[in-house]
């Protein structure tokens, strides 16, 4: 995979779940971008000349959507949902098609951290 590749989007409405996690990516050195909007996320995807290695979400109609609209351009970048919803309520919104993966909060930093090592790493190899 190509260094430019290994860069994270975070994308949480909450400020302070977003600080958090810009805060867990910066202790792991992981280059990142952040958004608090579905809308400005899926502009970086499509538009930005960087390119992201993994999306991390929280679980709301727009960024559903934003998942939906990345799985079929991007068919093979890992996304992971990050929320604070019951495991059968977030099962029930995240359909299969997505091949999504699922992190419930709160989420520690060695869990953060090792979810994204493992999505960059299915990438890479």
């Amino acid at each position: 995979m190509a260094e430019e590749a290994k860069k994270v989007l975070l994308v949480d409405d909450e400020p302070t779940v977003l600080r958090l996690f810009e805060e867990y990516c910066n202790i792991a050195q992981l280059d990142y971008g952040s958004c608090s909007q579905a809308e400005e996320a899926l502009a970086l995807v499509h538009y930005s000349l960087e390119k992201f290695g993994v999306i991390v979400l929280d679980i709301n109609p727009g960024t559903i959507e934003l998942a939906r609209e990345v799985r079929v351009t991007q068919p093979t970048l890992p996304i992971i949902f990050v929320t604070g919803r019951l495991p059968e309520d977030a099962k029930v919104l995240i359909d299969e098609e997505l091949k999504a993966i699922i992190a419930y909060k709160p989420i520690l930093l060695n869990g953060f951290i090792s979810l994204i090592q493992a999505a960059l790493a299915s990438v890479s190899s």
